[in-house]
């Protein structure tokens, strides 16, 4: 994911771990984002992390607030079916995917903005259509063979 440079016209590079970094901290926007991250920094011991904090650190001063705020993404849905597709996502994926509020009839979720992913309708033919139903008639009838 790449986020447009404050004051620039480049783009910032983010890789996974960095957004999952924002992701896990980036609930209360950018300023509490990166004092939390500047506190943990000092306290982490693998090499590894500490750069991977320290980068995401640097990359996040170079963005502004609006655009540090289009990283993660909100869901309200009172749909049965989206509800219990995010729930199960929430459940294998907690790191990730959050629960952030629920009352009787709806829920909200909290996930990477990167995550969000639409789809336009498959248009199918009238002659691919034929095609599949002449398909199927043949499978259903080597069944009853």
């Amino acid at each position: 994911m790449e986020r447009l440079c404050e004051g620039a016209n480049f783009q910032i590079p983010f890789n996974v771990d960095e957004i999952n970094l924002i992701y896990q901290f980036g609930e209360q926007g950018k300023a509490e984002m990166c004092a939390s991250l500047s506190a943990i920094l000092p306290q982490i011991k693998d090499n590894n992390t500490k750069q991977i904090v320290s980068d995401t650190l640097k990359k996040l001063n170079a963005l502004s607030e609006e655009t540090c705020a289009e990283l993660t993404a909100t869901l309200y849905t009172r749909d049965k079916a989206v509800m219990r597709k995010l729930d199960t996502l929430v459940a294998d994926f907690p790191g990730t995917y959050k629960l952030t509020g629920q009352d009787e009839v709806s829920k909200t979720y909290s996930f990477p903005k990167s995550f969000i992913s639409y789809r336009k309708p498959r248009a199918v033919s009238t002659e691919q259509r034929e095609r599949t139903r002449q398909m199927m008639i043949a499978n259903n009838k080597a069944k009853k063979d």
